[in-house]
Parts: C-alpha cells; sequence; structure tokens
C-alpha cells in the first residue's frame, strides 16, 4: 500500500491511500481518489515544497 506524503513549513502530512494530485496556478491541490472528485487538501505556492508518493511501513 501507499500514501502520498506532503512536505510543507508546518511539517509533513500524509494522505493514506493513493490520493490524486495537481499543481495548478502554484496550488498543490490533493484529492481523495483518482477520480478527483474531493479535494481533501490544498497547499498555496508559499508552503508546500514537494509530494511524493511513499510506501507505507
Amino acid at each position: 500500500m501507499k500514501q502520498l506524503k506532503v512536505t510543507h513549513a508546518l511539517g509533513e502530512d500524509t494522505h493514506l491511500g493513493e490520493p490524486a494530485f495537481s499543481v495548478e496556478e502554484g496550488v498543490l491541490l490533493v484529492f481523495a481518489d483518482r477520480s478527483r472528485n474531493v479535494v481533501t487538501k490544498a497547499y498555496n505556492r508559499e508552503t508546500w515544497a514537494y509530494a511524493e508518493y511513499e510506501d507505507v511501513p
């Protein structure tokens, strides 16, 4: 199983499963699933550094 890890100015957030994400006008959008139906989190361009999928230990 994988999770999405987002590193930002205040630390790190993890989103379990394999949510979709995209960048639009400097804003990182994290969706609940790959069909992009529900946005679970949005990070503005000043705070987020990167997002990556990683294996869940």
